[in-house]
């Protein structure tokens, strides 16, 4: 009501404030035992939050030697839909290069591939038969570290190493300011406005990203135009101009499926709003799915060439 923020450094006063806080992971559908929560989060990493993950990840790989690799798919609508599959396609390639006796087993929570099917199914099957066994409609029931098995509904399965990644959430600042609820894909993501992105009730709090609660891609091209689009909503309301027109986000997504040589897919979409079904959809998509030929040789040059783009809008590095 007096538009003040209360942190552990003291109170800060606002006018506007814009919270993007990402995602946090929910391990709830595995399991309620918090150390076993903490183990899974420290030594068997998704690698989708900054920070030391993605170095866990990197040594876990570079360190296997044999034997099963399990990664896991989540349910409902997770950060970077194609990257489960994009990764199992670069681990494969990278156990294919070194000659290792290796299997990278993916359970999938989703009865297929969510994004780009076409283009990973095909690089499953040719070029990773020997290294990569997809399992849909897979969810976990029981996870034992000490014994290393998983457990699904129908199947048992061994391990070496793993990187689980579990179901996602809005981050968890949301539910401490109480500005978040339950959504139809996720717990606790924010509680806004569809088109204006404003918190319920508070028309000068506002998030934005990840953690936002529409059906789009959680993936940093996407917040990227969000973010702008939020930031000009208001600078329209602090310099007393009309509001603009709802702009829908765009998703430009690249995938990797070789590293040698290097290949890949992609995506290019805005979306639509459903005003009957209350939901948005992929309204113009253009893609990719040919990483074979000279295809996926471009493909792969426009990876860097997106990254760099992204890197120059948001740093102006």
């Amino acid at each position: 009501q007096n538009n003040i923020l209360h942190t552990s450094n003291g109170t800060i006063s606002y006018n506007h404030i814009v919270f993007a806080p990402g995602i946090d992971y929910d391990y709830s559908s595995w399991t309620t035992d918090l150390a076993l929560q903490y183990k899974l989060r420290t030594l068997y990493p998704a690698g989708f939050i900054p920070g030391s993950e993605h170095l866990t990840l990197k040594n876990k790989i570079k360190n296997f030697k044999s034997g099963n690799f399990i990664m896991t798919v989540p349910g409902g609508n997770y950060r970077c839909l194609p990257a489960p599959y994009e990764r199992a396609c670069i681990i494969a390639d990278y156990f294919k290069s070194k000659k290792l006796k290796a299997k990278i087993i993916l359970l999938d929570e989703n009865n297929d591939i969510t994004i780009k099917e076409q283009g990973f199914h095909s690089a499953f099957k040719e070029l990773y038969s020997d290294y990569i066994d997809y399992r849909p409609n897979s969810i976990i029931e029981n996870i034992n570290l000490d014994d290393k098995i998983v457990q699904t509904e129908f199947e048992e399965f061994t391990f070496e190493d793993a990187s689980f990644y579990p179901h996602v959430r809005g981050g968890k600042i949301l539910e401490t300011v109480g500005i978040a609820k339950d959504t139809i894909y996720n717990k606790q993501e924010g509680n806004i406005n569809f088109i204006n992105y404003e918190v319920i009730g508070h028309s000068n709090i506002y998030v934005t990203g990840d953690a936002r609660p529409m059906g789009f891609s959680k993936s940093g091209n996407t917040s990227n135009t969000e973010g702008a689009y939020v930031a000009q909503l208001i600078a329209n309301k602090i310099n007393k101009q009309k509001p603009i027109a709802w702009r829908s986000p765009i998703t430009i997504c690249f995938s990797a499926t070789s590293i040698y040589p290097e290949r890949a897919i992609f995506i290019h979409s805005a979306y639509a709003y459903n005003k009957k079904k209350n939901s948005f959809s992929f309204a113009t998509p253009i893609s990719s799915e040919n990483w074979g030929g000279q295809d996926g040789l471009d493909n792969a040059n426009g990876l860097y060439d997106w990254a760099n783009s992204l890197f120059i809008d948001m740093f102006q590095a």
